[in-house]
Order: structure tokens, then sequence, then C-alpha cells
């Protein structure tokens, strides 16, 4: 097999999964910035993650790059919402490479990574500065 097929079947659904289980067990038990956005997002983040690791769906590009766009964004939203956890940050990570891994064109990839990293750093000062 392999190494990016090694990387698709099974390192990338395993980190997924495992960053969903944890961090649902630390929403619960940290404390949050915004309880009731956090936990929204982050079910809404969990189910685009999911949506990108479920084996037997069949997606347009155009539908693959919208869900990418938006995992990607909700991911980087969640990142400063829930520092008090440990896995969650994962996701805005897990996002980007899932577009790099998942998308023909380089440029969407990079374009969605960016995009990603300038909403975790926007987020990330927003939530010190009113925290």
């Amino acid at each position: 097999m392999p190494w990016a097929n090694f990387r698709e079947v099974l390192i990338r659904p395993a980190l997924t999964v495992a960053a969903i289980v944890i961090t649902t067990w630390q929403l619960w038990t940290r404390p949050l910035v915004a309880p009731p956005l956090a936990i929204t997002v982050f079910v809404l983040v969990a189910l685009l993650a999911v949506s990108t690791i479920w084996p037997g769906l069949r997606l347009s590009a155009r539908t693959r790059l919208q869900l990418l766009v938006a995992y990607a964004v909700l991911a980087a939203v969640l990142f400063p919402l829930t520092q008090a956890t440990s896995m969650a940050s994962l996701f805005a990570f897990l996002a980007s490479a899932t577009a790099g891994f998942t998308l023909a064109s380089r440029q969407a990839a990079f374009a969605i990574a960016g995009t990603c990293a300038l909403v975790a750093s926007a987020g990330t000062a927003l939530v010190t500065d009113l925290a």
C-alpha cells in the first residue's frame, strides 16, 4: 500500500475519530470561553470531519470543495474557543491536510490552509483580548 493511501485510509481517519472523542470528553470537563457557541461549532466541525473520512461518500468536486472550506473555517473558529482542550486545535490542521490530500488543485488547497490559518489567528487574538 503506498504511503499516501495509508495516510488516507488509516492515519487521517484515526486522528479524526480520536480528536472527536477526546474533544467531546474535554468540552464537558474543562472551562470554555463561550460554551454554547463552542459546542455548536464543535458539533458542526465533527460532522464535517466525519464527512471527509466517510468511505462510501461520493461527492462532486464542487461539493467536496465547499465542505472542505466550511470544515476549515469552522475548525479555525473552534480553535480559539476551546483553548482549554488539548485536541480541538487538531481539527484546523486536519482540515488543511484533508484539503491538501483530496483536492486536485494545489491553489485551492493552499487557499483553504491559508484561510484556516488567518481565521484561527484572528480568532485567537480576539478571544485573548476579550478574555
